[in-house]
């Protein structure tokens, strides 16, 4: 039984002459084509020989191999090899005295051309898969972001990221390949038979750097996907480990959950190449008050806080402005800004009823949210040394 070996196709798949120069080059090395895949083809091994592989662009609607004209490229000298995808079927001649499939420039071009055809198709599909990217970017610029400092320390930032230059390179794989066919066509319709002369094919490098590049987006636009879900846990086990800016650390009284609740909100962790540390904080819980009579009794406070670590300054000093505009600005200028030690930055908002704190600290920029009864403004020290922490 002969030995069978996967090779990556180095080479653009829809590129016809590129593959069959490749696949010339393998049969020479003693590797014969017996099946192809999406990026991995089959073959099996045999003494090397000098062959001639040939693709012709599939011209049937179902895409199914029509057997009679099989038959007669068979008496021809071309055996069936295989085919891909709906584009091609895959010909091989072992014997050099083996007339070409087709000798007339004009047929060929023709044959070219219904393929250039389904190319065009192809890039239309990428190039729909492309413009829904970027309008999702858009929408996420418009509704969920203020800013490119946010868009980048966003979750969704290195999924975006990954996903928009795979479907960049799919396009641009296509219209290389339409390039092709369209120079081939040229040449065939001046009286060049479109093949390549034994010099060219002596000056042929194969690289799968490429082809690597393009797996490595693949399997990184899937893993991307679970970057955008955060993890993490129950405040009340969190801020055992260490301090966070919560209701706890906040208030002058206990905190307790809600009745049927076991806490009081969670910490959500994300990951983003930019952020040392990005972290939410949804919190609501009954703060006791001293002297529980009828006017002091426990009252609901509520807090969203939101941690931006960044991994360069200018990042967070773009943050900051960002979310000062996202946060405050949009109340016509009825925000402060306090000078507190040790603080690069301390904007605050009070409307009688809830209060919105962006504060910057070096690298770290907290957005803060709170509804309760103490005064964020008298917290600086408390935040500061979680921010240190």
């Amino acid at each position: 039984m002969k030995k069978e070996r996967i090779r990556r196709i180095p080479v653009n798949d829809m590129d016809i002459k590129a593959v069959e120069r490749w696949l010339n080059d393998m049969a020479a090395r003693g590797l014969f084509l017996s099946s192809t895949g999406s990026s991995w083809w089959r073959f099996y091994e045999d003494e090397p020989e000098e062959v001639r592989y040939r693709l012709e662009p599939v011209e049937e609607r179902d895409g199914k191999l029509d057997h009679l004209k099989n038959e007669d490229y068979e008496k021809m000298g071309w055996k069936y090899v295989a085919s891909h995808k709906d584009w091609y079927h895959i010909y091989l001649a072992q014997s050099g005295t083996a007339e070409e499939l087709h000798t007339d420039p004009f047929v060929k071009s023709m044959l070219f051309q219904k393929y250039q055809k389904s190319l065009w198709s192809i890039a239309l599909s990428d190039m729909i898969i492309l413009g829904v990217l970027i309008m999702g970017i858009y929408r996420l610029f418009s509704t969920e972001v203020s800013g490119p400092a946010l868009f980048l320390a966003s979750p969704l930032f290195l999924q975006n990221a990954v996903v928009g230059t795979l479907l960049l390179i799919m396009p641009l794989r296509t219209a290389a390949a339409i390039y092709k066919v369209w120079k081939l066509r040229k040449d065939l319709e001046n009286g060049k038979s479109g093949e390549d002369g034994a010099e060219a094919l002596c000056r042929i490098r194969y690289s799968s750097r490429a082809g690597y590049a393009v797996t490595f987006l693949i399997a990184a636009s899937i893993l991307t996907v679970f970057t955008g879900v955060g993890t993490g846990g129950p405040i009340e086990q969190e801020i055992r480990e260490r301090q966070l800016p919560v209701l706890q650390e906040l208030e002058t009284g206990g905190v307790t959950a809600a009745p049927g609740e076991n806490d009081t909100g969670n910490v959500i962790y994300f990951f983003n190449p930019f952020l040392k540390e990005r972290y939410e904080i949804r919190q609501q819980g009954y703060v006791e008050r001293e002297g529980k009579n009828s006017e002091n009794k426990d009252k609901l406070s509520f807090l969203k806080a939101d941690l931006y670590d960044a991994r360069f300054t200018w990042l967070s000093e773009a943050l900051c402005r960002e979310l000062v505009e996202e946060h405050l600005s949009h109340h016509g200028g009825g925000y402060r800004e306090l000078a507190k030690e040790g603080y690069d930055s301390f904007s605050l908002l009070e409307d009688g009823k809830s209060q919105i704190l962006v504060a910057r600290r070096g690298k770290k920029v907290l957005v803060l949210y709170y509804q309760g009864r103490e005064k964020l403004e008298d917290k600086a020290g408390v935040l500061g040394t979680i921010l240190e922490s």
